[in-house]
C-alpha cells in the first residue's frame, strides 16, 4: 500500500512491521522477525531473554575510522480502538489508510511511536549506498510500561558513545533534554459483599480525545478518572456511595472510564438527575479541548458485590485530589513544562483496587517533593504506596558534537535553524546517559501527531525531510 510513497526504503519496512503485532508485552513475533533479517544479511546480532535486539552494522568504505552512533528506539506501540476496529490487536495486521497527507490505521493506533525508528534502522541496514560510520541498532522491549527492556538490558554491550534516540522531536526539532519521572502504584484488597436496598448505576464517561500524558499535558485535557472522581465525590456529599467496579483503558490521559456504584433505591432518581446535572456543568470546561466528551448512566439488573461506604469515599478521594496535569512551568517559557503529574492506571475488580501515578520533572528536588506529598496522602487514606519505576532526568547539559552537527545539516538542508526541544516525557536516552555518562545524544523522529490513541497519524510530507537530516547526519566526518 505505501509502495510509491518516499523514502521508499524507510516506508517499505514501515508497512512491514505493521503486518506484525507487537503491543507492549508482545514483543516476541517482532523480535523475531528482526533477529532474522540481521542473520539473512550477515549482521552481528544479540537478543537478551527480554527480546530487546541488538544489531550491528559495519561502516560503509572511507567511514571506518569515524567514531560509531548508536541508533535506539523501541519496538512496542500503544494498542488502542475506538468503537469501529474490528480487528485483534494481538493477532491481526493493522489497516492502513491514506488520507492527504496523513498515514493513519484504521480505528487503531498506527504504531509510529516506535515504528518510525525500527523502520529507520531496517531501512539503512538495507541500502548500501547510505554512507555512514558504524553503527549499533538497539530496539527493545515494554518501553510504553515503564522503560523496562531497556531498564533491564545488559548496556555494557554498547560501544558507541554517540547516540541518536528515534523517539522524539520531529521532522525539524531535535530533543537535548527529557524530564526523569518517579511512577508509584498504590493497591489494596477490599472485602466486599451484597447489600440490599440499593441500586447499581453503571457510570460511563467517554469520548475524551486523551493523548500523551507528558507530551500533551499542556493541552489540558480530560482525565476521565479525575472527572469520575469529581462526580463520585460530589454525590457522595448528597447521599451514600458504595463502590462496585471501577474500568479504564491506556496508559495515556484516559479519555474514558467506567464506574459501577450503588446508591439507596429510594434517592436513584435523584442521584441520576445530580450526575447529569453535574455532568454538564463540568462538560463546560472542555468545549475547546474535548467537544466529544459523553456521559452515561444506567441502572444495571446484575448487580455486582460492592465495597463499604468508608472503604469507597478513600478511592474516590484518590481519583478526585490525584489530578492530572501541569503544575509548573519556566517562569521565563510557560510553554516549558517543569512539572507535571498524572494517574497512568486505576482498576477496581471484585474488591482488588490497583492503580498507579507518575511525577515528571527536570528538577529532581521537586519531583520528590510531588512524590512524598502523594505518598503521605495516600498513607492518610489506608493505602500502601510503592515506587513502580523511577527514571534519573537527561538534562542536556554534556557534549554537543551530535547536536552541533544536527544544526548545521538542517541550516545547509532547508536554510532555516534546527528547532531545540526540551522533552516533558522521559525516553530511554534517560536510561542510556544515566549508566553511560559520557553518551552524547540526541533525538528525533518523523513528525506525527496523536500519539497513544486511535488517530494517531504519520505526517507522509515530513517523512523525506526527517530522513535527508539523519542521512546528512550520519554522513559527516570528524
Amino acid at each position: 500500500m505505501l509502495e510509491n510513497l518516499k523514502p521508499a526504503g524507510f516506508f517499505k519496512w514501515f508497512e512491514e512491521i505493521t503486518r506484525i503485532p507487537h503491543g507492549s508485552g508482545h514483543e516476541e513475533k517482532i523480535a523475531a522477525f528482526l533477529e532474522e533479517f540481521a542473520k539473512k544479511r550477515g549482521l552481528e546480532c544479540l537478543r537478551d531473554s527480554l527480546n530487546n535486539v541488538l544489531f550491528r552494522i559495519p561502516a560503509t568504505p572511507g567511514y571506518e575510522n569515524e567514531p560509531s552512533i548508536l541508533l535506539q528506539g523501541h519496538m512496542d506501540m500503544v494498542w488502542a480502538k475506538d468503537e469501529t476496529a474490528t480487528i485483534d490487536l494481538e493477532t491481526d495486521p493493522l489497516e492502513l489508510c491514506i488520507s492527504g497527507n496523513k498515514l493513519k490505521a484504521k480505528g487503531t493506533t498506527l504504531g509510529a511511536d516506535d515504528g518510525v525508528a525500527i523502520a529507520t534502522m531496517l531501512a539503512i541496514a538495507d541500502d548500501a549506498t547510505i554512507a555512514h560510520p558504524a553503527l549499533e541498532c538497539l530496539c527493545t522491549v515494554d518501553e510504553e510500561t515503564g522503560l523496562i527492556g531497556i531498564r533491564n538490558a545488559d548496556l555494557s554491550m554498547i560501544k558507541s558513545r554517540r547516540m541518536i534516540n528515534l523517539d522524539a522531536g520531529s521532522s525539524h526539532e531535535i530533543c537535548v533534554s527529557s524530564v526523569g519521572m518517579k511512577m508509584l502504584s498504590f493497591e489494596k484488597f477490599f472485602d466486599c459483599c451484597a447489600k440490599e436496598g440499593l441500586t447499581q448505576l453503571h457510570l460511563h464517561l467517554f469520548g475524551g480525545l486523551g493523548g500523551h500524558a507528558g507530551i500533551e499535558c499542556y493541552k489540558n485535557r480530560a482525565c476521565c478518572i479525575n472527572i469520575m472522581g469529581e462526580l463520585l465525590f460530589m454525590l457522595s456529599r448528597e447521599m451514600p456511595v458504595y463502590l462496585a467496579e471501577i474500568k479504564t483503558e491506556g496508559p495515556s490521559i484516559h479519555g474514558a472510564c467506567e464506574a459501577c456504584v450503588s446508591i439507596p433505591t429510594d434517592q436513584a432518581a435523584a442521584a441520576e438527575t445530580l450526575l447529569q446535572t453535574l455532568f454538564r456543568r463540568i462538560n463546560g470546561r472542555y468545549q475547546k479541548s474535548d467537544p466529544d466528551l459523553q456521559f452515561t448512566v444506567t441502572v444495571r439488573e446484575d448487580e455486582k458485590p460492592v465495597l463499604s461506604s468508608e472503604d469507597s469515599i478513600n478511592i474516590i478521594r484518590t481519583m478526585f485530589f490525584l489530578h492530572t496535569g501541569v503544575r509548573k512551568s519556566d517562569e521565563e517559557d510557560l510553554h516549558k513544562i517543569i512539572l507535571s503529574i498524572t494517574y497512568s492506571k486505576i482498576s477496581l475488580q471484585q474488591g482488588a483496587f490497583k492503580a498507579g501515578y507518575s511525577i515528571r520533572s527536570l528538577d529532581e528536588s521537586l519531583r520528590d517533593l510531588w512524590y512524598y506529598r502523594t505518598e503521605e496522602l495516600l498513607g492518610m487514606l489506608g493505602f500502601q504506596v510503592t515506587t513502580a519505576h523511577q527514571f534519573t532526568a537527561w538534562p542536556g547539559n554534556g557534549n554537543q558534537v551530535m547536536q552541533d552537527r544536527f544544526a548545521r545539516a538542517h541550516k545547509q538542508l532547508f536554510g532555516k535553524e534546527i528547532q531545540i526541544l526540551h522533552l516533558h516525557a522521559s525516553i530511554e536516552a534517560n536510561v542510556v546517559i544515566g549508566q553511560i555518562p559520557e553518551m552524547d545524544a540526541v533525538a528525533i523522529q518523523p513528525t506525527a501527531v496523536d500519539y497513544h490513541t486511535p488517530n494517531e497519524t504519520l505526517l507522509i510530507d515530513q517523512v523525506q525531510p526527517y530522513w535527508d537530516l539523519l542521512l546528512a547526519v550520519l554522513a559527516q566526518k570528524e
